[in-house]
């Protein structure tokens, strides 16, 4: 964000509602609008007074597009890189993090030592070769392994709609998550759709040859509205579906959603979701990354 986009928020946090005009950036007063986090008053033919809706959204906002922020960077580096195109495909959904390095000592390191790496070699040994001696960077990193390997990593989503129609998308990172969700009752206007966090963040997906559809069992959705569905999906019609996603409310969550941007530029976060999830939040119903094994991640205050 600019700095007069940063300040124009600030403004309209302490003081509730400030002009349109000091909001250079029309994408981000969609966004916020859409997210029912601010609403447009009319003050003349060509201006409009920007009211606050929702403090405390706004100041959750803010804390996920520093976050952003934070992922811009690593993307810069990454993309900016002579390293070949999967793997910075897979780089830029998966980022590596390594506590006594720099993102830029990383990327620079992974291509003074890829021409060392074979196929035939373990996950350790190719970790072992690319991060100082580090054995272990690469355990549960499938996918940058495969691509490693020079082998794209498969592209795969898990489809359910709650009935034989539909109405909007509904992505979902944490398959629990998916789950529970295609269980539940009350989401019939939706097509549920899971898949690890390296798939949803490929250019494949919006191809047919680059992507697997894998219909649940619990799936009702007709062939009428399947060929809908799989016509927007890989653009083949230019139908207005409303789209959301729901993640964890951390760097791999916020960079897939980051990812879903490029390829779906109308998407908004799924605000029942993340509503639950600052409640639980507030209540003290979370944990710390360290308890999760993730303590390269860091808490936002």
């Amino acid at each position: 964000m600019t700095s007069s986009t940063i300040k124009a928020l600030q403004e309209l946090y302490d003081e509730g509602a400030v002009s349109s005009a000091k909001f250079p950036d029309n994408v981000l007063l969609n966004i916020l609008k859409e997210n029912q986090i601010v609403k447009l008053i009319p003050i003349g033919k060509t201006r409009n007074k920007v009211q606050l809706v929702d403090k405390d959204y706004l100041s959750q906002y803010l804390k996920v597009e520093f976050s952003f922020a934070i992922t811009q960077v690593y993307s810069k580096i990454v993309e900016e890189s002579s390293l070949p195109s999967l793997l910075k495909e897979v780089l830029l959904s998966k980022p590596i993090e390594i506590k006594t390095k720099s993102y830029q000592e990383i990327i620079q390191n992974i291509e003074k030592k890829l021409p060392l790496i074979i196929k035939r070699m373990t996950s350790r040994q190719m970790s072992s070769i690319l991060f100082w001696g580090l054995s272990k960077v690469l355990d549960n990193k499938k996918e940058i392994v495969s691509a490693l390997g020079g082998n794209s990593p498969e592209v795969m989503l898990n489809v359910c709609s709650m009935s034989s129609d539909f109405c909007e998308v509904l992505f979902i990172e944490n398959y629990d998550t998916y789950v529970d969700y295609i269980n539940k009752k009350g989401l019939e206007k939706y097509i549920i759709i899971y898949s690890a966090g390296f798939s949803t963040s490929s250019l494949r997906i919006r191809e047919k040859k680059g992507c697997s559809l894998h219909y649940s069992n619990q799936n009702k959705l007709d062939e009428k509205n399947s060929m809908r569905f799989e016509s927007w999906l890989y653009k083949e019609s230019n139908e207005d579906i409303s789209i959301s996603f729901f993640g964890d409310f951390d760097f791999s969550g916020i960079s897939i959603f980051n990812s879903l941007r490029n390829l779906f530029p109308e998407i908004v976060m799924y605000r029942d979701g993340y509503d639950f999830m600052l409640r639980e939040v507030h209540n003290a119903n979370s944990h710390l990354p360290e308890m999760a094994s993730k303590e390269n991640q860091k808490i936002l205050k």
